[in-house]
């Protein structure tokens, strides 16, 4: 048993760290922007991104169904403190399996979807892992200071919530 969950750890990790070195090396190849789009016309795609004029500091403006990224202070992305020893949440069960992914390239990311069978459970609800994803710089920062790449691990429940483990 111990063998098979190490097995499956060990393709996880090996799924992570290859798609980190094709997240850098895409990202090192993506042209920052250099000008402000044209707003959208209603109902197309909106082009955001992480840097320059279409940033986390300019989503409320980039359209009208974005206005809520202006008000809030709680949501993506978000500068962390120091981390501290916290007894607030209780422990994350991780069942992972080696499970089939599709890669998908979204535009703003590198994307592995699963089918189902590897779950989270926290404080009693289980979250089935859908997908995970790179994000190059960071989405978060720590104290300022944002890393060069940072994984989500995107789980959601039955009843569509969802729970995210980052890392950078």
């Amino acid at each position: 048993m111990v063998h098979a969950r190490l097995s499956v750890i060990r393709t996880l990790l090996l799924h992570l760290v290859s798609l980190i070195v094709v997240s850098i090396v895409m990202g090192a190849c993506a042209a920052p922007p250099t000008q402000q789009p044209a707003p959208a016309a209603e109902g197309a795609a909106v082009e955001w991104g992480y840097e320059g004029e279409i940033g986390p500091e300019n989503w409320s403006t980039l359209s009208g169904n974005f206005a809520t990224c202006g008000l809030g202070t709680e949501q993506s992305p978000i500068d962390l403190s120091e981390p501290a020893p916290s007894d607030e949440f209780g422990p994350l069960e991780l069942n992972y399996a080696a499970t089939p992914i599709t890669v998908l390239n979204n535009g703003h990311t590198i994307e592995l979807e699963y089918e189902p069978g590897s779950t989270l459970t926290f404080n009693g609800q289980t979250y089935e892992l859908v997908q995970f994803h790179f994000h190059n710089p960071s989405e978060h920062t720590l104290t300022g200071e944002a890393s060069p790449l940072e994984a989500h691990l995107v789980h959601r429940d039955n009843n569509g919530n969802l729970a995210v483990i980052g890392s950078s």
